[in-house]
């Protein structure tokens, strides 16, 4: 069954950090003024309910999605990359490939540091992904106004050209 709101729904996936916020609000300010609904694991405040159930059910109840994976970097402490936010698109990715006809249908934005970074860490999203890079993403979430309502297509979603 098709969740209420399902085709409305955007999972927004990336950090919750003070440094982080500016950009998570102008992704969330920009996709509700589009006319979506956007969707995060801090929605559900049910402390008994694991993190990763949290994130699976919005993605099972969301078709679009936005996966910020540009702070992937090597932790200075543990020396260990930050693995959540590629580990949330691979299960976007997965419910999208194995998923029900719906599921199927399902399109992300990814957002990664450079155009070639997404592409050469996946050989398996090679061609099928529009990737970003940090500076594009910086220069267009600095107003959020400049977003146009965006036409969403199998791939990716295709937004004023200018902003491209």
């Amino acid at each position: 069954m098709i969740a209420r709101n399902y085709y409305r729904n955007v999972f927004i996936n990336g950090l919750f950090d003070p440094a982080y916020r500016p950009l998570f609000e102008a992704i969330a300010f920009a996709t509700s003024d589009c006319g979506y609904h956007p969707r995060c694991s801090l929605e559900v405040d049910d402390s008994s309910q694991v993190r990763i159930e949290k994130i699976t059910t919005i993605i099972r109840e969301s078709r679009l999605a936005v996966h910020d994976i540009c702070r992937t970097q090597l932790d200075r402490g543990t020396r260990l990359p930050r693995f959540n936010m590629p580990l949330e698109l691979g299960i976007f990715l997965g419910v999208k490939s194995f998923g029900s006809r719906a599921d199927q249908e399902k399109v992300a934005i990814i957002l990664a540091p450079t155009a070639t970074d997404i592409r050469s860490s996946s050989p398996t999203s090679r061609g099928r992904t529009s990737a970003r890079t940090a500076a594009e993403r910086t220069k267009r979430s600095a107003s959020c106004a400049t977003f146009s309502r965006p036409t969403f297509s199998r791939g990716f979603a295709r937004m004023n050209p200018s902003l491209l």
